[in-house]
Formats: structure tokens, sequence, C-alpha cells
């Protein structure tokens, strides 16, 4: 039977609530499903967490196998490029002073950024200082405003 609704409409009263049902019964689905693939994500995570520890790890020490294998590489390079002891003794040299040099330069710059960062810190103080006694003067000034409702 046709019948009018409320609307205007005609149409199938009990239509209406059958696709209401239909709508309710598969939003309870879809939230089921949502719920089932977040208790999915929920055990996946922690696995994957420590999967990619597991991969930085390896990456990491893989790094320094393959610095050790250069090195190891450079060594025999230089026993074979060493004649004798005075030619390797003068190597052995340069390369300390080259070491030396950017020992110097890396101590400079590390006395560089530790001013920089004692100077930051000192502005953080002082803006904190500020601010605080910002706070502390506004709130003195809400105390002392007189609410404006107990003048009329």
């Amino acid at each position: 039977a046709v019948v009018s609704t409320q609307s205007g409409h005609y149409g199938r009263g009990n239509d209406d609530l059958a696709t209401k049902g239909t709508s309710a019964e598969e939003l309870a689905q879809v939230e089921e499903q949502i719920k089932t693939a977040q208790e999915a994500l929920n055990q996946v995570v922690p696995q994957f967490h420590e999967q990619k520890n597991l991969e930085e790890s390896c990456n990491s020490q893989l790094r320094i196998n393959e610095q050790r294998r250069t090195e190891l590489y450079a060594k025999k390079g230089r026993n074979l490029e060493f004649t004798d002891q005075k030619k390797r003794d003068e190597w052995i040299s340069s390369e300390l002073k080259t070491y030396g040099s950017n020992l110097s330069d890396k101590e400079e710059q590390t006395k560089t950024v530790e001013k920089e960062v004692t100077d930051t810190k000192e502005k953080i103080e002082k803006i904190t200082e500020d601010i605080k006694e910002r706070s502390e003067n506004l709130e003195e000034r809400k105390k002392k405003k007189v609410p404006t409702a107990t003048l009329r």
C-alpha cells in the first residue's frame, strides 16, 4: 500500500524502516571490521618496530664492518707502498700532522657550538623570566580590575 509520509512524499512506509535497519546492520558490520583491523594492526605494529630496530642495528654494523674493511685494505696498501722504515715514518708524521690539524679544527668548532649553546640557554632563561614577570603582572591586573557587573 502506498502511504503518505510526514515529508509529503509517497512511498512505502515500511521500506524506510527496512532501509534504516539494513543501514544499521551495515554500520555494525563496518564497525566490527574496523575493530578487527585495529586489533590486527595493534599486533603488527610492535613487530614492525622491532624489525625496524633490527634493520637499523644491522645497517650500523654493516657500516662499521665496511669501514674496518676499508682500513684493512688501506693498511695492506701502505705496507706495499713503503720501501723502507724511513719513508713509512715520514708518512706517519704527515698523517699525525693532518689529524692534529683536524682535531684542532674540531675542538674550535666544539668551543664555538658550546658558546652558542650557553648563549642560547641564557636567552631562554631571560625570556622565561620575562614571561613569568609579565604573567604575574597580568594576574595582578586581573585581580585589581573591578568587575563591571558590580558597578551597575
